[in-house]
């Protein structure tokens, strides 16, 4: 079957989007894209990593927006209408659906279409073969491979949250964007990408995490078995779902309570009583 990139690779072979040799150059050129790669890379806030991450993130927002040309993507535009309108994902006290949360997944884990693409996706298989910056090709495949993930904090030091993950244990030492400095015990609905410019530097926590109360790394651990997923299956399990609604559902049944660089949880998916608001 044919692919969307596939079907669109000639009007987008000479856009502007795809021709950007470096991102220096691109910093004065007085276009929308130009003020926002300006903007990002002014800020002082920002890690190299981030602001790579915060570019390609806004291209592919850019991009989104000319996907609604073709008929092909319509699926995802009304897709996207469905969910805005029902989760207002503008974060507490709006909604616990927060919008780095919910942007992230519209982007890199929503497949549409008959090869079951994702925007991430397409954005990839074109910019791959075009002189785009080659680091902001590679943070667009860290974000594709990306997903959330549930991990336990073990310790915090100079700003780095070192952390395992549930069910893998697969350490990771990390930066939160958000603020969230870490607490050893918490448990933590985020998700996390590799570093970039550095191959031995720290991965980033690029949602504001969700904290998870009252339940212990044990009661997850039973949550997999009964679900039936082990190391294999945890990857799809989390950045698809069993539905495509699960996760949005389970932040919005366990939604307790948020500060500025967390949201809090409380519950298991599987079990109706756990969650405060679960009808």
């Amino acid at each position: 079957m044919k692919k969307i990139s596939e079907t669109i690779a000639t009007k987008f072979k000479r856009a502007r989007l795809f021709n950007l040799e470096n991102l220096q150059a691109v910093r004065d050129d007085g276009t929308e894209l130009g003020r926002l790669v300006h903007r990002i890379y002014s800020s002082q806030d920002y890690s190299l990593d981030n602001k790579l991450y915060f570019i390609a993130q806004n291209m592919i927002s850019i991009f989104a927006e000319e996907l609604s040309d073709f008929r092909s993507a319509g699926a995802f535009f009304d897709a996207m209408e469905k969910f805005e309108e029902e989760y207002m994902p503008d974060g507490p006290p709006w909604s616990p659906l927060t919008r780095s949360y919910f942007s992230y997944w519209q982007s890199f884990d929503y497949p549409f279409g008959k090869a079951r693409e994702t925007v991430g996706s397409i954005f990839y298989d074109l910019a791959q073969h075009s002189k785009l910056d080659r680091r902001i090709v590679g943070a667009t495949a860290a974000l594709n491979a990306s997903r959330m993930g549930i991990y336990e904090v073990l310790e915090t030091k100079g700003g780095l949250i070192t952390s395992k993950e549930l069910l893998t244990n697969a350490p990771c030492q990390s930066t939160c964007l958000a603020g969230y400095p870490g607490k050893p015990g918490d448990l933590m609905f985020a998700r996390i990408a590799p570093g970039l410019s550095e191959p031995e530097g720290p991965s980033h926590i690029l949602t504001t995490p969700y904290i998870l109360l009252n339940y212990k790394v044990e009661d997850w651990l039973a949550f997999f078995r009964r679900q039936g997923v082990g190391e294999a299956g945890l990857y799809g399990f989390f950045k698809y779902g069993p539905t495509e609604r699960y996760w949005h559902d389970y932040v919005m049944d366990g939604y307790v309570n948020f500060a500025s660089d967390r949201v809090y949880l409380t519950g298991i998916p599987d079990l109706r009583g756990s969650l405060p608001h679960a009808g």
